[in-house]
């Protein structure tokens, strides 16, 4: 499902990251791309202020999309790019940065319409997350807050829980706990320093599916 050489599913893996402003998606999505193997062709969508703009990685095309919702104010400009892209690339994998303003089920919703039926595989969804989010969601209480947190926890096939280690069993035993609250049984969770995460890691992940916690 998740190739890495030149010959590959004629149907392309697309991979959505989900998460609140300022947690990492594109620093997570570009540390990624610096493990793609030589062959790799990988194209991502992520917002005008990512890692890639200073330092590019080879094997990978990169689309810069203003902030903004994916699936309204930019979906037309989307759907533009990614078609022009989608047949002169044919990429291995699509990863896109959802901006926190998206709604991450019409996004699905959208990259499962019919006009990309011969493209792409049904979406897989990260929920990447960190140790401030916990304080952040379950200290507010707010509906929106806790609203999102669900629906990015309901969506996602894996999550990641940066900076949640072993040397800190309080903040992780609470934040499990939250998660259990919101309906987020069934995820394959990934404990990890994002930065130290390999992607092989996470696509395996991926490839598991869901399964308890």
């Amino acid at each position: 499902m998740f190739e890495t050489e030149k010959v590959h599913s004629p149907l392309i893996q697309t991979i959505l990251v989900l998460g609140r402003c300022g947690v990492g998606k594109s620093r997570f999505i570009h540390h990624m791309a610096t493990q793609l193997a030589q062959d790799a062709l990988w194209t991502v969508v992520v917002g005008v202020n990512s890692p890639f703009s200073s330092s590019p990685v080879p094997g990978c095309h990169v689309l810069q999309l203003a902030p903004g919702c994916v699936c309204c104010s930019s979906k037309l400009i989307l759907n533009t790019h990614l078609s022009r892209t989608l047949r002169l690339r044919r990429p291995h994998a699509l990863w896109i940065e959802v901006d926190p303003q998206s709604h991450p089920q019409q996004v699905l919703s959208m990259l499962q319409d019919v006009q990309w039926k011969n493209w792409l595989l049904p979406p897989k969804v990260i929920g990447l997350l960190n140790v401030q989010d916990i304080d952040y969601f379950y200290k507010s209480q707010t509906d929106e807050d806790c609203q999102s947190m669900a629906t990015m926890v309901g969506l996602s096939d894996v999550l990641i829980l940066d900076g949640l280690t072993e040397q800190n069993p309080q903040p992780v035993s609470r934040f499990l706990l939250n998660l259990r609250r919101l309906g987020g049984t069934n995820q394959v969770r990934i404990h990890a320093q994002v930065n130290n995460l390999s992607l092989g890691a996470v696509l395996s992940a991926l490839v598991l599916g869901q399964r308890p916690l």
